[in-house]
Protein backbone atom coordinates (compact mmCIF):
# COMPACT_ATOMS: atom_id res chain seq x y z
CA UNK A 1 0.00 0.00 0.00
CA UNK A 2 1.22 3.49 -0.85
CA UNK A 3 0.36 6.74 -0.15
CA UNK A 4 0.37 10.07 -2.29
CA UNK A 5 0.94 13.64 -0.31
CA UNK A 6 2.36 16.91 -1.22
CA UNK A 7 5.87 17.31 0.14
CA UNK A 8 4.77 20.42 2.51
CA UNK A 9 2.39 17.49 4.08
CA UNK A 10 3.64 14.38 4.65
CA UNK A 11 1.74 10.96 5.50
CA UNK A 12 2.69 8.07 5.76
CA UNK A 13 0.71 4.06 6.40
CA UNK A 14 2.22 1.16 7.68
CA UNK A 15 0.73 -2.64 8.08
CA UNK A 16 1.27 -5.33 10.16
CA UNK A 17 -0.18 -8.49 11.31
CA UNK A 18 -2.12 -9.22 14.74
CA UNK A 19 -0.45 -12.20 16.16
CA UNK A 20 0.21 -13.34 19.68
CA UNK A 21 3.23 -15.18 18.56
CA UNK A 22 4.88 -11.76 17.79
CA UNK A 23 4.19 -10.28 21.11
CA UNK A 24 7.78 -10.91 22.47
CA UNK A 25 9.56 -9.43 19.74
CA UNK A 26 7.42 -6.07 19.19
CA UNK A 27 7.74 -5.74 23.38
CA UNK A 28 11.34 -5.80 22.96
CA UNK A 29 11.11 -2.69 20.35
CA UNK A 30 8.72 -0.61 22.74
CA UNK A 31 9.49 1.53 25.63
CA UNK A 32 8.05 0.52 29.10
CA UNK A 33 5.73 3.77 28.97
CA UNK A 34 4.15 2.10 25.66
CA UNK A 35 3.97 -1.32 26.90
CA UNK A 36 1.95 0.36 30.16
CA UNK A 37 -0.33 2.28 27.77
CA UNK A 38 -0.89 -1.23 25.05
CA UNK A 39 -2.15 -3.11 28.20
CA UNK A 40 -4.12 -0.24 29.88
CA UNK A 41 -6.22 0.54 26.83
CA UNK A 42 -9.32 -0.96 26.24
CA UNK A 43 -9.50 -4.20 23.47
CA UNK A 44 -7.05 -6.78 23.07
CA UNK A 45 -3.25 -6.61 24.02
CA UNK A 46 -1.73 -7.81 21.18
CA UNK A 47 -4.07 -5.19 18.63
CA UNK A 48 -3.02 -2.08 20.98
CA UNK A 49 1.13 -3.57 20.82
CA UNK A 50 0.98 -3.87 16.96
CA UNK A 51 -0.85 -0.63 16.85
CA UNK A 52 1.80 1.14 18.26
CA UNK A 53 4.43 -0.39 16.82
CA UNK A 54 2.87 0.35 12.89
CA UNK A 55 2.36 4.53 14.48
CA UNK A 56 6.16 3.79 15.16
CA UNK A 57 7.29 2.83 11.77
CA UNK A 58 4.63 5.15 9.95
CA UNK A 59 6.30 8.09 11.81
CA UNK A 60 10.15 5.94 10.47
CA UNK A 61 8.24 6.67 7.25
CA UNK A 62 7.35 9.64 7.24
CA UNK A 63 11.20 11.09 8.17
CA UNK A 64 12.56 9.07 5.81
CA UNK A 65 15.13 7.14 8.06
CA UNK A 66 12.76 3.98 8.47
CA UNK A 67 14.34 1.07 11.00
CA UNK A 68 18.01 2.82 10.87
CA UNK A 69 16.93 5.04 13.30
CA UNK A 70 16.38 3.74 17.29
CA UNK A 71 12.88 3.07 17.77
CA UNK A 72 13.10 4.59 21.27
CA UNK A 73 12.89 8.24 19.67
CA UNK A 74 10.05 7.34 17.80
CA UNK A 75 8.15 6.46 21.19
CA UNK A 76 4.86 7.17 21.61
CA UNK A 77 4.12 9.99 24.40
CA UNK A 78 0.56 10.31 24.25
CA UNK A 79 -2.72 7.03 22.98
CA UNK A 80 -6.41 6.66 23.34
CA UNK A 81 -8.89 5.62 22.43
CA UNK A 82 -11.57 7.70 19.07
CA UNK A 83 -14.67 6.48 17.34
CA UNK A 84 -12.11 5.94 14.26
CA UNK A 85 -9.32 3.55 16.82
CA UNK A 86 -6.17 4.35 18.78
CA UNK A 87 -5.32 8.08 18.33
CA UNK A 88 -2.00 9.21 19.43
CA UNK A 89 1.21 12.07 19.67
CA UNK A 90 4.56 11.48 19.41
CA UNK A 91 6.78 12.31 22.75
CA UNK A 92 10.16 13.18 20.62
CA UNK A 93 7.90 14.44 17.03
CA UNK A 94 4.93 16.65 18.18
CA UNK A 95 4.60 17.79 14.71
CA UNK A 96 2.76 14.63 13.91
CA UNK A 97 0.22 12.35 15.03
CA UNK A 98 -1.14 8.50 14.32
CA UNK A 99 -4.55 7.09 13.80
CA UNK A 100 -4.38 3.23 14.10
CA UNK A 101 -7.12 0.75 13.55
CA UNK A 102 -7.20 -2.84 13.13
CA UNK A 103 -9.54 -5.10 11.30
CA UNK A 104 -9.42 -8.90 11.72
CA UNK A 105 -5.87 -9.71 12.03
CA UNK A 106 -4.89 -6.45 10.39
CA UNK A 107 -3.35 -3.23 12.22
CA UNK A 108 -2.74 0.12 9.73
CA UNK A 109 -1.60 3.35 11.18
CA UNK A 110 -1.10 6.63 9.46
CA UNK A 111 1.39 9.30 10.46
CA UNK A 112 0.13 13.01 9.49
CA UNK A 113 0.88 16.49 10.60
CA UNK A 114 -0.81 17.08 13.94
CA UNK A 115 -3.02 20.24 12.65
CA UNK A 116 -4.23 18.43 9.93
CA UNK A 117 -7.96 18.58 9.86
CA UNK A 118 -9.42 14.96 8.96
CA UNK A 119 -12.99 14.35 7.65
CA UNK A 120 -15.31 12.03 7.10
CA UNK A 121 -13.72 10.52 4.09
CA UNK A 122 -11.17 9.07 6.82
CA UNK A 123 -13.62 6.61 7.93
CA UNK A 124 -14.64 5.98 4.13
CA UNK A 125 -10.58 5.17 3.64
CA UNK A 126 -10.59 2.71 6.68
CA UNK A 127 -13.51 0.74 5.84
CA UNK A 128 -11.72 0.69 1.76
CA UNK A 129 -8.28 -0.59 3.40
CA UNK A 130 -9.98 -3.29 5.68
CA UNK A 131 -12.05 -4.39 2.80
CA UNK A 132 -8.99 -4.68 0.28
CA UNK A 133 -6.73 -6.19 3.39
CA UNK A 134 -8.84 -8.51 4.49
CA UNK A 135 -12.65 -8.67 2.82
CA UNK A 136 -14.78 -7.87 5.21
CA UNK A 137 -16.82 -4.67 6.35
CA UNK A 138 -16.15 -2.55 9.18
CA UNK A 139 -19.21 -1.48 11.41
Amino acid sequence: MAAAFDEAHPIAIDIEAVSPDRRETIQSQLTENEKLAAAHLPGNLDENLVSIWTAKEALSKVLKTGMMTPFTLFEVEKISETERGLSGLFKSFAQYRFLSFTAGSIAVSLVFPKLSELDESLGQLRDEICQSLIGVAVA
